[in-house]
């Protein structure tokens, strides 16, 4: 009989054997799910599982083995979503690693798998959330030509910034405007030096500052509280674009906007650190980021004023946003009357283009073929003809009655008629059907008829050791068996009866 071990100081010494063959005998031990063993090499090994230890579901070599793919995967390199080329420089394992951004960021302890899709971001430009209060500023100013200078962007160095972000600047005013929040406005030797640098550029800054920031010079509106919609908040603004900017301020009314306000803020809480890049797509036209809500969210807007939405920054960086006529006018004259040769070695045209799966194109035999732009692309297009000249004549034994049938008419794979040998005929069924037997003949005994026949009254020993009889055969799935000892069991299966599996009730 298997002793049963209760107390924690019998099962300190245990010892068992690894799935790899690894002695191994617990050094501490907690509880059940938390105790040490020790391997004959000295290597230690923490398990949570004491059935698992004992019963030796535990494996040496895939614990303690080197990082797989170490080699390999140090120096690869991959653009992340937020537009940045990173570096894998450390591999210790698929959950640890470190990577460096081309602009010299570097991030510890990430996953292979996040450096696989993207979604590693950088330390400093993180794309994290907006301030709310600051995204209200924005609601009311952007109509008044103010816009966001993101920080390490084009447009920031083309001001003069130095990378430096700006959360509202008129270019025409030559007036910016920070909101700074309690949180990360507590030292203000950053907020002096970007004071410094637009004073030498001729920009007026203008900060709205929660109560609990540091003090710093300048023109500064004071806020009572932090909340978002505050009062204090919607009395600087207007003050601000009464006395600077010399507008009627009635527009601002918290209260009316509420909606509104938050529906904008809902859609542009993300950062935009790649807002107003231009890049020349893959069709010639330039194109402008004028919008970013994320960096699988962004609004471009290309020379001639169209404008594209939801698209991905990797797609912009890669130049394959297209224009929105591409798809329409321009890829049919681009497509149209094209000529390729297809798999088969026949030449084929494009002679009518709708959509892109709405296509006709025509043979040099002069046959006619609807389907899609990728079919004809990749020279996939079948014709007709030669499919049917392929397998016309074909013969297969069928496996419904086992008789012979034989192709006679293809109109395609999804369309033939089969004849069998007594002159009956099948129409439009599936070649890969006929190909696995798998067409019936209609008006033929049902297989049913001869599966009856076979398999009424089979014997058989269950796996309880009793002899089974088949009494009854309705179908497949409703038999009734009779045992040896005279008990009948009624609606068992015939895949159970095979198995063994039926209990004796």
């Amino acid at each position: 009989m298997r002793k049963y071990i209760t107390k924690a100081s019998e099962r300190i010494g245990v010892e068992s054997t690894s799935r790899d063959g690894k002695r191994a005998q617990v050094v501490s031990y907690s509880t059940c799910e938390n105790f040490i063993i020790r391997f004959c090499d000295g290597k230690e090994m923490k398990l949570k599982n004491w059935r698992y230890f004992i019963e030796g579901n535990f494996n040496y070599e895939k614990h303690f083995k080197a990082p797989r793919n170490r080699e390999e995967r140090i120096g690869e390199k991959k653009v992340m979503n937020n537009g940045l080329t990173a570096e894998v420089i450390e591999y210790r394992g698929s959950h640890d690693m470190d990577i460096l951004f081309e602009d010299g960021g570097k991030r510890t302890g990430v996953s292979w798998r996040d450096f696989c899709i993207g979604s590693i971001a950088h330390p400093t430009i993180s794309g994290g959330n907006v301030s709310q209060n600051e995204l209200v500023l924005r609601f009311y100013l952007e109509s008044l030509g103010f816009v966001r200078i993101p920080q390490r962007s084009k447009r920031s160095d083309r001001v003069g910034l130095e990378g430096k972000e700006l959360d509202l600047y008129n270019d025409k005013l030559k007036i910016a405007i920070e909101y700074d929040g309690e949180y990360s406005h507590t030292n203000n030797k950053d907020d002096e030096g970007k004071n410094k640098i637009v004073e030498k550029l001729g920009i007026k800054l203008y900060r709205f500052r929660e109560p609990g920031c540091s003090g710093v010079s300048g023109r500064n509106y004071i806020l009572e509280d932090s909340r978002f919609m505050s009062a204090s908040l919607e009395c600087c603004l207007k003050s601000f674009v009464r006395d600077v900017l010399k507008k009627d301020d009635k527009f601002i009314n918290f209260e009316k906007d509420k909606r509104t306000i938050k529906e904008y803020v809902s859609n542009n809480k993300r950062a935009t650190i790649h807002l107003y890049e231009k890049k020349k797509m893959n069709n010639g036209m330039v194109a402008e980021i004028i919008k970013m809500s994320s960096c699988r969210n962004i609004t471009v807007q290309f020379e001639d004023g169209e404008i594209v939405y939801h698209k991905c920054y990797q797609s912009f960086v890669k130049g394959n946003i297209s224009h929105p006529k591409d798809t329409s006018l321009a890829k049919k004259n681009q497509r149209l009357n094209l000529r390729k040769q297809m798999k088969n070695g026949m030449m084929a045209e494009v002679i009518e283009y709708n959509l892109s799966n709405d296509i006709k194109v025509k043979f040099d035999n002069g046959e006619i073929v609807k389907t899609r732009w990728e079919r004809f692309s990749t020279g996939s297009v079948a014709v007709p003809s030669c499919y049917a000249r392929n397998h016309i004549g074909d013969k297969k034994i069928q496996n419904r009655g086992n008789e012979e049938a034989e192709i006679i008419e293809v109109k395609d794979a999804n369309h033939i008629t089969v004849k069998f040998k007594d002159g009956t005929i099948v129409k439009d069924r599936k070649y890969e059907d006929f190909i696995h037997g798998a067409i019936g003949k209609p008006g033929i005994p049902q297989l049913r008829r001869t599966l009856k026949n076979e398999r009424l009254w089979t014997e058989k020993i269950m796996r309880n050791g009793m002899k089974a009889k088949i009494v009854r055969y309705g179908s497949a799935n409703d038999i009734d068996i009779k045992f040896s000892n005279g008990t009948i069991v009624m609606h068992k299966t015939y895949a159970n009866f095979c198995s063994g599996s039926v209990a004796c009730k």
